[in-house]
């Protein structure tokens, strides 16, 4: 990657991409878990990996809001921010020093504030309104290298306020995540936590496209953004209880935004041709405009706690984030639950019932005011296990002892599903040579996980939204167990396309880390997708989704420096190039080799189950239609030779499938 001149008194480079929705980002809360003596250990194997975790005590009942201060950046353009303080019974301010929390979006601070109802607890919260949004002046320019000085300066006018005791910490969820992790890695001197989830930091790869393919998500933030477009004359307050509808004040929002819309239009133009610049496939690359938008977190020198969730749309990143932070152990933690996107509420603890608020809390509890609330010696990964559904301990990701094992495709009929061939999945490489073939469907994948995934559950909140008289909803617990396809039985998505299947295992196995998929491939197709599905087979047959994964033929070029291997030589996470000049062009008919990204999982297969891997042609609305589609219409056919083999790439952690 280009090396960036200094900008702020240190070297700033900013390599993998960042941005992402971030509406009804921040779900909230429930009961609180009494907190359990911390016993200490070196890896959770136990039924409670939270025990030592001590919950935060609210100090304040009430918040004191000042509206629109303004901040003058370097090169003269003023940014407003919202300041959320610690308030009396009487709604005064308090008087006093407190550690400053920094969040800064593209969405209206009047609407988003910050993830945490940190003011209540003893912080000054600085939510501010992102260059060209809100009630800040200047042009919108999506995390760009100006949003991210602009975020630089905020922290150090944060730090060295009246208010303030010069420690500051920034949190965000989604694209107030993004724009956390852009903060920290410029670091700031008075920066000294920093909390993000949700969060894309390689937006190409994680956000804009899946493996080449233009995604619904995408579509889905572009509508989200203009969200900022327009001053509000009100603000949502939503933390601690109740949405409260708050007036702002008219004249300096309204000012702010005529002088934009004289300027540049309010960014509207500038939205609407980045957004038909990957329709029309010009900025389909990983074009100097992503990496220019990218984050290297290798650099954020602070403790951070990253989380997401397994079934949330951008989840590919924070695990890769996470083994980036060059931290030492008890300064960087990660957690990924059972959450989409928009999941209310996200929670954690042993029971599954406490608000991940509290984590939230916690880490700049520990870290901007010194209590010791014992979450530094948490268990350094602390994943939702699903298939058991409940909470582990990891000390790292993926676990030093995971390994991990082939499973060959084959042309042996399973038994087991009524796909066009039901093929096998084997510990050997098969005996004879063979293919299998199938048509193209473009409308396959309509009722899938991936459609609830990539959307962000918006399909099944935002309707049940309008009938619950609070939300985040905390009458449905379990909500996303109830939306459409997200739960479903995976195999109405199995017909017409290729399946490969396990026998049932003789023993629970568990899988965690990255997986993917050595494919032997030929195609009618001019430049078709290759999208590879697993799911959990139980004895019944009912295929629960577990994960997925998506690749543009033509895009099959890997980035060997960035590509993780096994201590065999097979791929285990690829990383592709998408750049015109690594693109390879699709020869009909010509067997390829294609590496298959299957974006992580930790899955526990119980006895008796199986795993079975889909191969398909099309996701959709996951998989979005760009003027390259008619490209992708044609056959898919995978070859399976023992000299030459296909096969999936599976993280186990002991047992194997043999």
């Amino acid at each position: 990657m280009n090396e960036r001149p200094s900008l702020w008194k240190t070297q700033f480079t900013r390599r993998r991409l960042i941005a992402g929705t971030a509406v009804g980002a921040g779900a909230a809360v429930l009961s609180t878990l009494p907190p359990a003596p911390f016993a200490g250990r070196a890896h959770a194997q136990e039924t409670n990996p939270w025990n030592g975790f001590t919950a935060p005590t609210r100090s304040y009942e009430k918040t004191y809001i000042e509206q629109n201060v303004p901040i003058r950046m370097d090169d003269g353009v003023t940014l407003r921010v919202d300041l959320w303080f610690p308030a009396h019974e009487n709604g005064t301010k308090v008087d006093g020093r407190f550690p400053v929390i920094v969040t800064s979006h593209c969405y209206g601070k009047a609407i988003i504030s910050a993830m945490a109802d940190y003011s209540r607890y003893g912080y000054v919260v600085v939510v501010v309104d992102s260059r060209g949004t809100g009630a800040s002046e200047g042009s919108f320019g999506i995390l760009d290298e100006r949003e991210a000085r602009d975020a630089y300066e905020i922290v150090e006018w944060a730090g060295t306020q009246p208010f303030s005791t010069g420690k500051v910490g920034v949190d965000g969820f989604s694209y107030l995540g993004s724009s956390a992790a852009m903060t920290a890695a410029t670091r700031p001197p008075h920066l000294a936590a920093a909390n993000f989830g949700g969060a894309p930091t390689d937006l190409y790869r994680t956000f804009t496209t899946q493996g080449g393919n233009w995604t619904s998500s995408s579509a889905l933030w572009f509508a989200l953004e203009f969200l900022g477009v327009a001053p509000l004359p009100f603000s949502l307050n939503g933390n601690g209880g109740a949405i409260d509808i708050v007036p702002r004040n008219p004249t300096t929002d309204l000012t702010t935004f005529i002088g934009r819309l004289q300027a540049d239009g309010s960014s509207i133009p500038f939205r609407l041709r980045e957004l038909q610049r990957i329709i029309d496939e010009t900025n389909n690359w990983d074009s100097t405009f992503w990496q220019e938008r990218s984050t290297d977190v290798s650099r954020i020198e602070v403790p951070t706690l990253l989380y997401s969730g397994w079934a949330d749309l951008f989840m590919r990143d924070t695990p890769r984030d996470f083994r980036a932070l060059q931290l030492e152990r008890g300064h960087k933690l990660m957690v990924m639950g059972p959450w989409t996107h928009y999941s209310a509420p996200k929670n954690i603890g042993v029971n599954n019932d406490q608000p991940v608020d509290d984590l939230l809390i916690g880490w700049f509890d520990h870290w901007l005011k010194g209590i010791d609330n014992g979450i530094d010696r948490l268990d350094p990964v602390l994943l939702w296990e699903n298939g058991s559904e409940c909470w582990t301990g990891h000390d790292a990701w993926p676990d030093q002892n995971t390994t991990y094992q082939r499973l060959y495709l084959t042309g042996d009929r399973s038994g087991t599903s009524q796909s066009v061939n039901d093929g096998s999945l084997h510990t050997t490489p098969p005996n004879n040579g063979g293919s299998d073939t199938e048509v193209i469907d473009p409308t396959n994948g309509i009722c899938s996980r991936q459609t609830m995934q990539y959307l962000g559950g918006l399909p099944v909140y935002l309707p049940i939204s309008f009938f619950l008289s609070t939300f985040p909803i905390k009458e449905v617990p379990n909500i996303d167990q109830i939306a459409p396809c997200f739960r479903i039985d995976d195999r109405v998505n199995e017909i017409d396309v290729l399946t490969y299947t396990t026998e049932p295992i003789q023993q629970d196995l568990t899988l965690t880390g990255p997986i993917a998929l050595t494919l032997r491939g030929s195609t009618t197709a001019a430049d078709p997708s290759w999208v590879a599905r697993l799911s959990d087979v139980a004895p019944d047959g009912s295929a629960r989704p577990v994960g997925e994964g998506a690749l543009v033929a033509s895009r099959r070029a890997l980035d060997s420096a960035r590509t993780r291997y096994d201590s065999s030589g097979d791929v285990t996470e690829p990383f592709h190039w998408h750049t015109p000049e690594a693109a390879q062009p699709v020869v009909p008919g010509a067997i390829e080799t294609y590496n298959i990204e299957i974006w992580p999982i930790c899955w526990k297969l119980r006895t008796g189950h199986r795993l079975r891997l889909t191969i398909d042609g099309a996701e959709l609305p996951h998989l979005l239609p760009t003027v390259a589609y008619s490209k992708r219409f044609g056959n898919l056919t995978v070859h399976h030779d023992p000299t030459s083999p296909s096969f999936l790439s599976v993280p186990l952690s002991g047992t194997s499938f043999d």
